[in-house]
C-alpha cells in the first residue's frame, strides 16, 4: 500500500476441516490452495501451487481471481493416485486429474460435508450432518458415486495408511471429552479411544483438534491446542493406541494467524503452513 489508510488485511475463517495444505503421493510433493495477493486490480489472486522439494520451490498450478474460483477450495486433498486432487469450495466438491491445473465440478458437498481421501486410488469417505442425521459414505471411483457405510458416527473423517482403517475425531475439549473413533472394516462399525484430557487441550477460536495419517501402517499425528494457544504434535505408532508428545510450538497469535497441517509421504516427515492476515508481513510460511 502507498499509505497506512490503504492497508488490507484477510479476515480469517479458522475450521479444521479445511484444509489449505496437502501432501501428494510423493515424498516431497506438497500442495496448497488459499487467496495469495492482490493484484495491480486490487482483486484476490486465489491459487493452487505446488512443491516437490518439501515447499523449497512452489509452482503456480491454477489462479482465479473470482471467489469461489472453480477447483481452488479452501479444502483442497490429494487422492493416492499421482496428480489427482479433490477441492471443496462453497458446498461444491471439485475433481482435478492434472496436479490441479484444471478442475471439473463432481457434487455438491451439503452444508456440511467433509472428504477424507483414501489410501487406494479413487477412494474417497465423506460426511454429512443433514438436519443432526449424519452420514458416512464411501466411493471407490473418484468421488463419481457414493454409498453409505454408517449413519450413527460423527466428527472429523481420516484415512489409515493402510485399506479398510477409518478414524473420526470427536469432542470440544475441555467441556467435551476428547475422543478417536477408529475403524478396520472402512468406517461400518468403530471402536473407540479416549484421548487423555491433558494431551486433549483446549480449542482457542476454532481451532479443532486434527488427526492426519502418517506414511506406514499404524501411524497417526494428533494435534492439539493447549495454553498460550500453543499446538501441540503428537504421535502413535500403533493406531492410535497411544500417543507420544514429539512437538510443543510457542505461543500463537490465532487471530491474526492461521495454522495448517499434514502429514509427508515420507516416515516422519510432517508440514506446518502458518499464514497472516497483515499483507505488510510475511504471508505464509512452510515448515
Amino acid at each position: 500500500p502507498k499509505n497506512m489508510s490503504e492497508k488490507k488485511y484477510i479476515f480469517l475463517t479458522i475450521k479444521s476441516f479445511s484444509q489449505l495444505i496437502t501432501r501428494g503421493t510423493q515424498p516431497g510433493e506438497i500442495y496448497l490452495s488459499r487467496g495469495w495477493y492482490y493484484n495491480s486490480n486490487n482483486e484476490m489472486i486465489y491459487a493452487v501451487l505446488r512443491s516437490v522439494d518439501n515447499g523449497q520451490h512452489l509452482s503456480l498450478q491454477y489462479y482465479s481471481t473470482t471467489f469461489p474460483p472453480q477447483g481452488t477450495g479452501l479444502e483442497i486433498i490429494s487422492d493416492a493416485t499421482p496428480g489427482v486432487l479433490y477441492g471443496v469450495c462453497y458446498y461444491k466438491l471439485y475433481i482435478s486429474y492434472d496436479y490441479a491445473k484444471s478442475w471439473q465440478f463432481v457434487e455438491n458437498t451439503g452444508l456440511d460435508g467433509r472428504y477424507a481421501s483414501g489410501c487406494i486410488n479413487g477412494e474417497v469417505y465423506k460426511y454429512n450432518n443433514i438436519s443432526n442425521n449424519t452420514y458416512f459414505y464411501r466411493s471407490t471411483n473418484y468421488a463419481q458415486n457414493f454409498e453409505i457405510v454408517n449413519n450413527n458416527i460423527y466428527g472429523f473423517p481420516e484415512v489409515g495408511c493402510n485399506e479398510a482403517f477409518v478414524y473420526n475425531l470427536i469432542g470440544y475439549p475441555p467441556e467435551i471429552p476428547l475422543i478417536l473413533n477408529r475403524s478396520s472394516n472402512y468406517g461400518t462399525t468403530f471402536d473407540t479411544i479416549q484421548i487423555d484430557s491433558l494431551m486433549a487441550g483446549y480449542v482457542p477460536t476454532g481451532n479443532n483438534p486434527e488427526i492426519f495419517r502418517g506414511a506406514v501402517d499404524g501411524e497417526l499425528y494428533l494435534i492439539t491446542w493447549h495454553p498460550q494457544n500453543r499446538y501441540f504434535i503428537f504421535y502413535s505408532s500403533d493406531y492410535g493406541q497411544n500417543f507420544e508428545l514429539k512437538y510443543q510450538s510457542d505461543s500463537c497469535d490465532i487471530y491474526l494467524m492461521g495454522y495448517n497441517f499434514t502429514a509427508g509421504r515420507e516416515p516422519g516427515s510432517f508440514y506446518v503452513i502458518r499464514y497472516t492476515a497483515d499483507l505488510e508481513d510475511f504471508h505464509a510460511q512452510i515448515y
